[in-house]
């Protein structure tokens, strides 16, 4: 038992090295293609093309800031962990680790590639401190919530059960994006940033997972009775 432990272990921890190496990779590959687009001008010309505005009310507005606020870095980061706690006291060692992995490690990503990309937040997001691609609240509500409603989904048999949670999960992404449009802060481009990026972190967490040792035994070591 404790050598079949090991091994799993070893296992876990070689596709857990490997994931952050996509993640990696991905950063990399996606802030450069966004530096050529924006040194190009193809977002601005996708953006104008596209012109997505979202004029809005006053109340409105508090209503789409409210709803940011549920991804904003310090918040996102909090609910990771608090996912990876629900795992944990579930048992389901691997997906607490990678759920909280996840969202620390997006956290450092969406700060170096804004560094690196370097794109002018638009004029009602003057007040931003750093770039604005990709739109980090659409990014870590993917990487977060997107990832804990995969490990939820996995763990159901319900088809209904299923269902609603991919649609509270999709929802709560795109209601995100809309509220980053409706205040103005970021651009189409920015928002569609965030969620490739934040779906490269749910694929690869869900990858990382999905391990399992050559006899099939669950990575989790759930207690048998």
């Amino acid at each position: 038992m404790a050598r079949m432990r090991k091994d799993v272990n070893r296992g876990l921890l070689r596709r857990g090295l490997a994931g952050l190496a996509l993640l990696a990779a991905a950063t990399v590959v996606l802030g450069a293609l966004a530096r050529l687009a924006l040194h190009s001008g193809s977002f601005d010309r996708f953006d104008a093309l596209v012109g997505v505005r979202t004029p809005v009310s006053e109340r409105m507005r508090s209503l789409a800031a409210g709803i940011s606020s549920l991804a904003g870095a310090l918040f996102a980061t909090v609910i990771s962990a608090l996912f990876a706690a629900l795992l944990l006291a579930r048992r389901r060692f691997a997906e607490s680790l990678v759920q909280v992995g996840s969202g620390l490690s997006a956290v450092i990503a969406q700060d170096l590639l804004r560094e690196w990309v370097g794109r002018a937040p638009p004029s009602d997001g003057l007040g931003m401190q750093t770039g604005s691609f990709p739109s980090s609240h659409v990014f870590f509500a993917m990487a977060v919530y997107g990832l804990f409603a995969y490990f939820v989904i996995r763990s159901v048999r319900a088809p209904g059960r299923r269902l609603a949670t991919s649609l509270a999960a999709a929802l709560l992404v795109g209601l995100v994006a809309w509220s980053r449009l409706a205040l103005g802060t970021q651009q189409l481009t920015d928002v569609l940033g965030g969620l490739v990026l934040g779906l490269v972190w749910v694929a690869v967490g869900a990858w990382v997972t999905a391990y399992r040792p050559p006899h099939g035994r669950s990575l989790n070591f759930r207690r048998h009775r």
